[in-house]
């Protein structure tokens, strides 16, 4: 397990497609500052510290694709519509380029004409007498690809292996089978309340709130991970249960990796 403490609560998480990098926004809302540091998941440590821009406050996270960072400001000072692309360099830490009239809508994979090798590209767009009018950016550059007769279907937007977790209530479909299945994991004499379940290719993970019998004003959180043919894999309590959490639904899967968030401002970290 490893732990990533930060000075600012956070926000806003984001993986990129390799399930190597995540992107995290920071937001300190009393004091109207925003930061933004990139996590090497492989390692589990920082590879961008917290970070702030020349815009300190109207200013987010977009996503992370190859050493970007993608960033947008607002359109209008009074509502947080998302407008604009930056691409802070994650090893340099500097804003390579910008598109400020520019809208973000996805990642894509894109092979050039005459050429066999795919590159990622930013599919994004303008806006022009209300009109969506779409442009095939460089992720390197900023600049605005030819795309051959405007095939913007024909591209592979890019996918992240992330799986957020569902909740369960004592209603719900498959209740009593998971009450079975952790019965021999929680502590005697304890009334199940909700379960959040997730699942991949490598695990399954089970967060489990419960009351003591004996104190059924106190709620209690647990949290467990099991490889696919049911072993268990990690296991713990949680100290806190977190009000306006980042993380919703109580963690996220991606790939081999398990993240909760431990408290406003720090993340934890598990491998299978």
């Amino acid at each position: 397990m490893q732990t990533i403490h930060f000075s600012t609560p956070l926000f806003k998480a984001l993986p990129d497609s390799t399930g190597r990098w995540l992107a995290v926004e920071l937001r300190n809302t009393p004091a109207k500052e925003v930061y933004f540091a990139v996590i090497d998941l492989q390692t589990g440590q920082l590879a961008l510290e917290e970070t702030s821009m020349e815009e300190t406050w109207r200013i987010g996270l977009v996503g992370i694709a190859d050493h970007f960072l993608l960033l947008h400001t607002h359109a209008q000072t009074h509502i947080p519509d998302h407008k604009g692309i930056y691409a802070v360099n994650i090893n340099s830490q500097v804003v390579e380029w910008e598109l400020p009239t520019t809208y973000f809508d996805y990642f894509a994979e894109w092979t050039p004409p005459q050429t066999t090798t795919k590159q990622k590209v930013i599919v994004g767009y303008q806006l022009q007498d209300y009109q969506k009018i779409y442009q095939l950016i460089n992720l390197h550059t900023g600049q605005q690809l030819v795309i051959e007769n405007r095939q913007f279907d024909l591209l592979t937007p890019l996918q992240t292996n992330l799986t957020a977790g569902v909740a369960h209530q004592p209603n719900s479909n498959y209740w009593q089978d998971f009450v079975t299945f952790l019965h021999p994991f929680l502590p005697a004499k304890v009334v199940l309340q909700t379960i959040t379940y997730a699942e991949n290719t490598n695990c399954f993970a089970i967060f489990a709130y419960y009351q003591k019998e004996t104190i059924a004003t106190h709620l209690d959180k647990h949290f467990f991970m099991f490889d696919r043919e049911g072993k268990l894999l990690v296991e713990q309590k949680m100290e806190k249960i977190i009000a306006n959490q980042l993380i919703d639904n109580d963690f996220l899967l991606i790939d081999n990796k398990l993240l909760v968030q431990q408290d406003s401002s720090s993340l934890l970290i598990f491998s299978i």
